[in-house]
């Protein structure tokens, strides 16, 4: 590390001197504890109860981990029932859309067929 004014230690010694606030924080960093993070926990696991920088609340509801029960998944008892896709009958665009829209699926691949 370099002592001078052109090293590290003369960055943070300018930095500590500039006015404008932004620049300080962006530069230095924030106190992550102001920010709702617990660094004291016994498992290092944040990512459980940190929902960023910008959420309103530490973790949003609609994002945790729960077990969804079987009558909601809906997918299970349809999915047969549903007539398959013809890509043939679909416009140009909607073909892109998939294939773009669609990557490591079936329908990436089907979209990449007909096109």
């Amino acid at each position: 590390m370099l002592d001078d004014q052109f090293g590290m230690a003369g960055l943070v010694t300018y930095l500590r001197t500039v006015d404008n606030p932004s620049i300080v924080s962006l530069a230095l960093g924030y106190d992550l504890t102001t920010l709702g993070l617990n660094l004291n926990l016994s498992e290092r696991k944040l990512y459980m109860n940190f929902g960023g920088p910008w959420a309103d609340s530490p973790i949003r509801a609609h994002e945790l981990d729960v077990k969804v029960p079987d009558e909601y998944m809906t997918h299970n008892h349809i999915r047969d029932k549903l007539p398959p896709l013809r890509l043939s009958k679909v416009s140009e665009d909607v073909l892109f859309y998939l294939f773009y829209n669609c990557p490591n699926e079936i329908h990436q691949v089907a979209a990449a067929c007909e096109l």
